[in-house]
């Protein structure tokens, strides 16, 4: 009996290991497109949540952050600066048509404005390392990620094959570590099996690739990276200024802010919103 579970382990370990080069190579290997040699403008309008994806698979803290930005940039928000200090005022008489993900940071700022008309840098970067405030915070930033997440339409990455497969093989696993057990065998060959168990769904999730289409939109957001870095000097509208602002956050461009903007408040915004968002966004 111990020699047919045996012959059972190594079948089982020889399968795994084929079905982790399968997955690698099927759900994985990115497309070979070829792409431009020089884009000097945004390769597409999509919005920052949508960037996120196609860059991250994820959604980067970043996105709320570029969010509030585009929300100044819109007039939403009149930034002024006193000698020390700078000040976001809400502009009610601003019509603009604002997405729901816009519309709930706009209540997230709120609720850390205090009695005051304009809410201050310094009570953002206070509310924002609170830990009275953390915790509503965390919850606010996590219903704003299910909403903007759900307004995201484009599928970036193609659906993964082998998942009933992956699914056979932990319950394999799980039933040779048993077998084991029973038989009173105890060997380390048997328990080793725990590793894919926990390992292969993991290793299913994780690995990914994007659909072709956007295989090559993602290459051209990268040249224009290049773009952006190796370039000083841009001749931008102001709504254009604050656009490259925020690709130059999503595309994690270091300092970039300081050849678009004179001033120093962006710098001092990011700082307010940064420390905390990116601690959420990690959970």
């Amino acid at each position: 009996m111990t020699e047919v579970y045996g012959l059972l382990l190594i079948s089982y370990y020889i399968a795994v290991v084929a079905i982790v080069i399968l997955i690698y190579y099927k759900n994985g290997v990115a497309y070979k497109v070829s792409a431009p040699k020089e884009v000097t403008t945004p390769p597409s309008d999509l919005t920052y949540a949508e960037l996120s994806m196609l860059l991250y698979n994820k959604l980067s803290p970043d996105v709320f952050i570029c969010t509030v930005i585009d929300l100044i940039s819109k007039n939403i928000f009149i930034v002024e600066k006193s000698e020390k200090e700078y000040f976001l005022f809400k502009d009610e008489n601003v019509k603009v048509n604002l997405t729901e993900s816009e519309k709930y940071i706009l209540k997230i700022l709120d609720s850390m404005r205090d009695d005051k008309e304009a809410l201050s840098l310094t009570q953002i970067f206070e509310y924002c390392n609170s830990r009275h405030n953390k915790g509503d915070f965390s919850i606010n930033y996590s219903v704003w990620k299910k909403i903007t997440i759900s307004e995201v339409k484009k599928h970036f990455y193609e659906e993964k094959i082998f998942y009933n497969v992956v699914r056979v093989m932990t319950f394999l696993g799980i039933a040779l570590v048993v077998l084991d057990i029973l038989l009173g065998v105890n060997t380390i060959a048997g328990y080793i099996a725990i590793v894919p168990i926990i390992g292969l769904p993991q290793f299913f999730n994780k690995v990914c690739k994007r659909t072709e289409e956007y295989t090559l939109e993602y290459e051209k957001w990268l040249v224009f990276k290049d773009y952006l870095i190796e370039h000083n000097s841009f001749a931008l509208s102001r709504t254009e200024t604050f656009k490259y602002l925020c690709y130059g956050i999503m595309l994690d461009i270091r300092d970039f802010d300081k050849k678009i903007f004179k001033t120093d408040f962006i710098k001092y915004l990011c700082k307010a919103l940064y420390n905390n968002i990116r601690m959420i966004g990690k959970e």
